[in-house]
């Protein structure tokens, strides 16, 4: 019966696999255009010497810099840069699944925990989503996940290549993913608790070399007041007030369906109390180390919990929360009940994602090549291209990237100050003030408030000379065309 067992779990979790793939392969092959935090760090990459991604970067963007210098690399052979950008986060994306199965088998011995935990961490909504971002936060997760599953195999006793092999490993890590040092913290902190040998601090000079000379070229990000202010939110405050609000939105962000938020949010809590009653389990150990580094990382302000920069995060989370079927007597009348919470996850995490397959990217999808082609075609001499703040370092981009295509004479950015201090109402206003006599083509592709800041447009472009609107219904990308 367990070899039956076995072999469906292996044939579930293989269905899910193959699910996940095939939702990343069809969101790269059909990949949208860069849309403005990665043009910005386009800019970065393209403008600047290899040395020079050892310092600060503009437009506010901040990136390891062995992430930068790859995909570098793999610019000068994909000419393509909506591919060759987001190469790294593709494959780090199928590589993670790979590595997170892995890692999952080192902490349950139950298939049932293990396939719950691949199934939420496979369809991950965030996770998929970014897979095809050009940002190092899909990259962070498998480095995450490799170096927790390095936990299972360093062991001082045993100095072979493999043991100095993961030394190099974690010294470079830092190099590509900022939150590598935290998890290095927590499995070398366990593994020389364990081991009771002052001698073994030794054996983390190399990271500490690594990380001083980091820390030397990379202390700007954590002294960035710009920063701290943006991610304000991820941040638990000194008197523990938000301390909730703070894990409860960060579960909301990766689990967006509310069912599956509820549901996780009670499996997390159950299997975090498990953890704890069973602390003398060496596994149970590691999860609560690294969830306490996370939260002690907020709390001192260090490295805030909240939305993209915690994606790395994910994998221990589902680790916490499949842990809930670890600890469940299946000889007992609770058998039925787990059967049936597995169930319900496994719909919820799954058949949920897979049936909004397109709207989980409606956040990432900006088709402004689209948008800028309709305006090439219909724009007539004298005629102003508007580009708003919020696509500006894309438009930018793209004009430069492709001349030959996007020669627009007349060309008009925006510069009206910091628009999140005016209501939508008082924006749409102030483009009363534009100057008249002229027809403008509106750019618009991006917005905090996509759907509402494009009916605003409308309402009040509507009634203006020579208006015409070419909208997409799915992304809300528009030219909004009108003269004053």
């Amino acid at each position: 019966m367990k070899e039956i067992s076995q072999n469906k779990t292996g044939i579930f979790i293989a269905i899910i696999a193959l699910i996940g793939l095939i939702l990343r392969v069809f969101a790269f092959i059909d990949i949208p255009d860069l849309y403005g935090d990665e043009a910005s760090l386009a800019f970065n990459l393209f403008d600047r010497s290899i040395l020079e991604y050892f310092i600060p970067l503009n437009f506010g963007q901040a990136a390891p810099p062995l992430f930068l210098i790859f995909t570098k690399f793999f610019t000068l052979f994909i000419k393509n840069f909506e591919y060759s950008l987001r190469l790294i986060p593709f494959v780090s994306s199928i590589l993670a699944l790979f590595a997170f199965y892995f890692l999952s088998k080192k902490f349950f011995t139950k298939d049932i925990s293990i396939a719950a935990a691949f199934t939420l961490f496979c369809l991950n909504i965030k996770l998929l989503a970014y897979s095809v971002v050009f940002k190092q936060y899909v990259s962070d997760v498998l480095i995450y996940i490799l170096i927790l599953l390095s936990y299972f195999y360093l062991d001082f006793d045993k100095k072979d290549k493999k043991f100095y092999g993961l030394l190099v490993f974690y010294a470079l890590s830092i190099w590509f993913s900022f939150p590598a040092m935290f998890a290095f913290a927590g499995v070398f902190l366990l593994k020389f608790i364990q081991s009771k040998n002052i001698k073994n601090l030794l054996y983390a000079v190399p990271f500490i070399i690594s990380f001083i000379l980091f820390y030397i070229f990379e202390h700007h990000l954590n002294s960035s007041q710009m920063l701290h202010i943006y991610w304000t939110n991820g941040f638990i405050n000194y008197n523990l007030s938000n301390f909730s609000t703070v894990l409860n939105s960060i579960i909301a962000w990766f689990f967006q369906f509310p069912v599956l938020k509820i549901l996780f949010t009670v499996l997390f809590i159950l299997g975090l109390a498990f953890a704890l009653k069973d602390f003398k389990c060496e596994k149970n150990q590691l999860k609560v180390i690294l969830f306490i580094i996370a939260v002690a990382l907020s709390y001192l302000h260090i490295y805030p919990l909240f939305s993209r920069v915690s994606l790395y995060i994910l994998p221990l989370l589902v680790i916490i929360g499949a842990s809930f079927f670890e600890y469940i007597d299946y000889s007992s009348k609770f058998k039925k009940y787990a059967v049936l919470i597995f169930a319900f996850l496994i719909i919820t995490a799954s058949i949920l994602p897979v049936l909004k397959n397109y709207i989980f990217k409606l956040n990432y999808i900006e088709r402004i090549e689209t948008v800028l082609g309709t305006s090439k075609s219909l724009m007539n001499n004298g005629d102003i291209l508007y580009i708003p703040m919020e696509s500006i370092n894309t438009a930018k981009f793209y004009l430069r990237e492709k001349p030959g295509v996007y020669n627009f004479k007349n060309v008009k950015f925006e510069n009206m100050g910091d628009k999140d201090k005016i209501s939508l109402d008082e924006y749409v206003k102030r483009l009363n003030s534009l100057e008249s006599g002229h027809t403008y083509y509106y750019i618009f592709c991006h917005h905090t408030k996509k759907p509402q800041m494009l009916n605003k447009l409308y309402l009040w472009a509507k009634d203006k000379k020579d208006f015409k609107i070419y909208a997409d219904n799915v992304t809300f990308d528009a030219l909004i065309i009108f003269s004053l």
